[in-house]
Formats: structure tokens, C-alpha cells, sequence
């Protein structure tokens, strides 16, 4: 992206509320289409609420239950410049049509296991997802399935780390813990911390306050239109 454009679309779930945030505080009046009925489906609601509310409080519009049944930029030019520039885009969602002058689309990612010989060795890319490699294959980071979350890589990595040394030492590798607790951050301003299992409906479970000392950018002032 080569400028900050005055009004943008962010579409997506957890990295579209970071980059909603720090799109923000450069100087964007940002709109935020979710398209299930709350932020961050998968976070306890409360926690979903105070992100919005911190959210709105920067400015950013949030609206959800958004299926975006199209998008349109009739005057697009490709400047050669990483983006596209030409006349504004007009997005069709919720029974609604939004005109901004730059989308971003932060809906997520999927490894790309193909094209790496892994049928050489027999195996399929759903088997590297699923877990069932040899002992001697290791899948770390996105290519796992498991969460796509940075702490989650660098436990595995610890994990296959270990192991290789341990082998190497003519050692027999330890049970690797299954379900362990790694967190999640959510780069927002104030952040949001998940960490553990979810409490399930019908279970009883424990809970308080956790006072954290918080920083917080204010909100960037709105250029003149």
C-alpha cells in the first residue's frame, strides 16, 4: 500500500479488527464488515464486546452480519505502484452499499502444500494437516492445522527442536502434551488475551479480573474532507 486512503473497508475477523486499528491511527475512517453476527466469533462474548466498544470508541464503524454479495471500482487503473488506483469502490453488503476508496481484505490464510514433492513420499497434503507424517517429517507453524497463531509455531518448534536432539543424542523423544494452553493475542488498542480452554456451557468455572497496566494510543484525528 502505497498512500493511507481516506476511506476503507476492512473485511475479516481478528486481523481485520488489528489492521482496522492501526489503519485507524494513520488517518483512515475505517468501516469494518464481519460477517458473522459478533467480532471474534471464537473469544468469549464479553471479550468480543469490548473490542468493538474499543473499536467505535477510535472511530471505526462496525457491521455485522455482512455477506458482501459484490464489489465494483468502474474507473480502476493499474499504476504499477502495488495498488490500484482510479475512482472509488462500491461494496454491496447487508442490504446496503458502502463506497470507499480501498478495500482490505484480512479474511485469513491456508499453507500451500502443493508443489513440495510430498507425494514422493507417499503422503497427501491433507495428511500433513491431519498429523500423519512419519517420524522422521515434522510440520510446524501453518502447515500443522493446528491454530494459526504465532505462539502455537514457536511451541512446536521447541517440540521438534527437542526431539531432534533428543534423537541425535540417541535418546528416545518424550510424549509430546496434546491440548496444551497457548495464547492468543489480538493487537488491538487495549489488546485482547485468550489462553486455555473455553468454559463450556453447563460447567462450572472459575473467574476474576486481571489488572494489567495499559498504553493506548488516542485516536488519530480525521483529515478534512
Amino acid at each position: 500500500m502505497q498512500e493511507i486512503p481516506q476511506r476503507l473497508i476492512v473485511v475479516g475477523g481478528v486481523v481485520a479488527c488489528e489492521a482496522a486499528t492501526w489503519m485507524s491511527a494513520l488517518g483512515s475512517d475505517v468501516t469494518m464488515l464481519v460477517r458473522g453476527s459478533r467480532l471474534l466469533s471464537a473469544a468469549e462474548s464479553f471479550a468480543s464486546r469490548l473490542i468493538e466498544k474499543a473499536l467505535a470508541a477510535r472511530g471505526i464503524t462496525v457491521i455485522t452480519d455482512a455477506q458482501v454479495v459484490a464489489a465494483e471500482r468502474p474507473q480502476a487503473s493499474d499504476t504499477g505502484l502495488g495498488r490500484i488506483h482510479g475512482g472509488p469502490v462500491t461494496v454491496t453488503c447487508a442490504g446496503r452499499t458502502i463506497e470507499a476508496d480501498e478495500i482490505l481484505v484480512a479474511t485469513g490464510r491456508r499453507p500451500l502444500l502443493t508443489g513440495m514433492g510430498l507425494e514422493v513420499v507417499g503422503l497427501e497434503p491433507d495428511d500433513v494437516l491431519a498429523g500423519r507424517l512419519p517420524d522422521w517429517l515434522y510440520a510446524v507453524g501453518d502447515a500443522s492445522g493446528e491454530a494459526q497463531l504465532t505462539h502455537m509455531g514457536k511451541y512446536r518448534a521447541r517440540v521438534v527442536r527437542e526431539r531432534i536432539t533428543a534423537l541425535s543424542a540417541g535418546c528416545g523423544p518424550e510424549p509430546v502434551p496434546e491440548n496444551v494452553p497457548v495464547p492468543q493475542v489480538v493487537f488491538t488498542a487495549p489488546s485482547g488475551l485468550t489462553a486455555g480452554p473455553r468454559p463450556r456451557p453447563g460447567r462450572r468455572h472459575c473467574s476474576g479480573r486481571l489488572h494489567l497496566g495499559r498504553r493506548s494510543c488516542p485516536p488519530a484525528r480525521r483529515r478534512p474532507r
